[in-house]
């Protein structure tokens, strides 16, 4: 029992912790709703009058006008505090919402890229999205409604009770038995309802995952094996939701045939009181008026009793999601001595599994430092740690003097611009996507940091220009493009320290030079390191780093390199391999 209030103290609290700053509407709409519970009792005291006085013989005329202006004047406030209660908390509610989404999205950005690439993006979507979005129905709805109800429920019970306490015993009867059927229906309800939940979500991971690789589903003809997982997840949704429905059918059913059932109670209670002179005609009368109108509010706080535990659910997915650490950062702006950047002895792990083991690299300020070695060698992420995506295991990575971990998170943004080899387009204009590296830049610098990464073609063959919508994702332009784009954002960074990770990747031959060209402007001054996988294109680096398994296993320029390391003279060989067979294979289709 303890356990249990604690739980629901605990959603309670959160509620109100998502509303702050709503709590002054909050609380008027608590007010509206109070006002018209008590205009909603006006009707009933007003009948209650009018049968006294008809029983008594004295009801005049006027008097039947003046008390039904009154019960009007009731229902108009009645009215008038719902209208003002609903209006007041949905301005709350969709403030909240609101408040909850831009919290969401500012928390995963301050979030391990580790952390948040961890769960799925159906079950993010379906937080951010769907989750939030059910909070509008307990803030707008639940909260006034349940607390006027409850206040109904309260002061009718009262009422009868200053009539007579038995005549307000009575009326229990009915909610007392109706705790049988209720007792049914929680036996095993939050056991089926986490089932449903977790059903629900598995649905919406699955679809978000069969559209986001519908591409791949078609090249490799697997649109049935895929769709059938979709299918199996959507049939045991049902399965579920089905049985969840059954096994709460009959208790419901009968617990809202017996709630109505109040008079059974009060009417032969009343009729012994009336007789026994206890109470008058009038009194029974108020008595049964008030049981009758008590059946409605009874039977939505029995409702809203249900949605407890989905508003429950919903406070533990958000709260999931805004508990998700986010990386430990400083407040003060760092000083930043130089630009070089130096691993020492630092490790890393992707789920308990250790990638890199005791890195140590200095690359000094101004110069150049290419990352090779083969898939999985760590190369990658290396450069992502220079970022902070995510926090080293141990050991330290520094700009200058300073841990990255002692820079605040958009200090170490403005001394780090990052290329990668899947490079994202937001659905916006070209310009806008370029603008994205430095807000408020001009059209004339925009511009220039297109041309610089050769993008002026697509101003020629786009029907807008650089104002065409780049698609979702970027999907409206080629690789190539976007990769050019990409470069472009970082051109116009102008960050002191760039980092490319395989940033030429999906670059075709005849651009590759210009983009190279590009990208040699761009790295003039700076501190450079890039991750390549044409090592023809880094071969006049300052350094070449090699890397194997999560070890630096040589390093050198490429001339020391090709005589000092087999897996560096391995990997030129196949380079130029494979360039001479392609261009062979060039001359032959000429």
């Amino acid at each position: 029992m303890d356990s249990s209030k604690k739980k629901k103290s605990s959603w309670i609290q959160r509620l109100a912790l998502f509303t702050r700053g709503q709590r002054l509407k909050l609380g008027a709409s608590l007010l509206f709703a109070v006002a018209g519970v008590a205009g909603g009792i006006v009707p009933f005291f007003a009948a209650y009058k009018l049968i006294a006085l008809s029983i008594s013989s004295t009801l005049a005329i006027s008097e039947v006008g003046y008390w039904a202006r009154f019960a009007l004047l009731g229902v108009a406030v009645q009215a008038v505090g719902y209208l003002a209660s609903t209006s007041t908390s949905h301005s709350v509610a969709y403030h909240t919402l609101e408040n909850l989404r831009n919290a969401a999205c500012e928390h995963l950005a301050v979030c391990s890229l580790g952390d948040v690439q961890s769960a799925s993006s159906g079950a993010l979507k379906k937080t951010i999205i769907d989750d939030i979005e059910q909070m509008e129905m307990p803030i707008a709805h639940v909260i006034p409604e349940f607390t006027s109800n409850v206040l109904l429920l309260v002061s009718c019970f009262a009422i009868l009770c200053l009539i007579d306490i038995q005549l307000a015993l009575s009326m229990l009867i009915a909610p007392a038995l109706s705790i049988v059927p209720l007792s049914l229906l929680f036996k095993n309800f939050e056991r089926d309802y986490a089932a449903y939940w977790e059903a629900s979500e598995r649905v919406n991971s699955t679809l978000v995952e069969y559209i986001d690789g519908i591409e791949v589903i078609k090249t490799f003809n697997q649109a049935d094996s895929s769709y059938a997982r979709f299918r199996n997840d959507i049939s045991e949704f049902e399965k579920l939701t089905l049985a969840w429905y059954r096994s709460a059918r009959v208790p419901m059913n009968a617990m809202f045939a017996i709630l109505p059932t109040l008079l059974l109670g009060v009417v032969p209670v009343g009729c012994i009181l009336v007789a026994s002179g206890s109470i008058d005609v009038a009194q029974m009368a108020l008595a049964c008026m008030l049981s009758i109108g008590v059946i409605g509010p009874l039977t939505k706080i029995t409702q809203y009793t249900n949605m407890f535990k989905e508003i429950e659910k919903v406070m533990d997915s958000v709260s999931k999601l805004l508990e998700m650490k986010p990386l430990p950062e400083v407040s003060s702006p760092a000083h930043i001595t130089s630009h070089d950047v130096s691993f020492e002895n630092v490790r890393f792990s992707y789920c308990d599994e250790e990638v890199l083991h005791g890195i140590s690299l200095e690359v000094p300020e101004g110069t150049s430092c290419a990352l090779v070695g083969p898939s999985g060698s760590g190369k990658s992420t290396m450069a992502k740690l220079i970022a902070r995506f995510w926090d080293v295991g141990s050991g330290a990575i520094r700009i200058g003097e300073t841990d990255v971990r002692d820079i605040p998170l958009d200090q170490l943004a403005g001394l780090v611009s990052f290329v990668t080899q899947d490079n994202f387009l937001f659905d916006r204009t070209i310009f806008e996507n370029v603008r994205l590296g430095r807000e408020g830049a001009t059209d004339a610098e925009v511009e220039r940091a297109l041309a610089a990464a050769h993008c002026e073609e697509l101003a020629d063959k786009l029907a807008n220009g650089f104002e065409t919508l780049s698609g979702e994702a970027g999907g409206a332009l080629s690789g190539g493009e976007r990769q050019r784009i990409s470069i472009a954002r970082a051109y116009l960074k102008d960050a002191p320290i760039l980092v490319l990770d395989e940033a030429t990747a999906f670059i075709d031959p005849e651009s590759e030079e210009l983009i190279q060209q590009a990208l040699s402007e761009l790295a003039r001054g700076k501190t450079l390191i890039v991750i390549a996988h044409r090592i023809s294109t880094v071969r006049n680096f300052d350094k070449i780093v090699v890397m194997d398994s999560g070890n630096i296993v040589a390093e050198g320029t490429h001339t020391d390199l090709l005589g000092s390391s087999e897996l560096y003279r391995r990997m030129w060989e196949a380079h130029i391999s494979n360039r001479n067979h392609e261009a062979r294979k060039d001359q032959r289709n000429v």
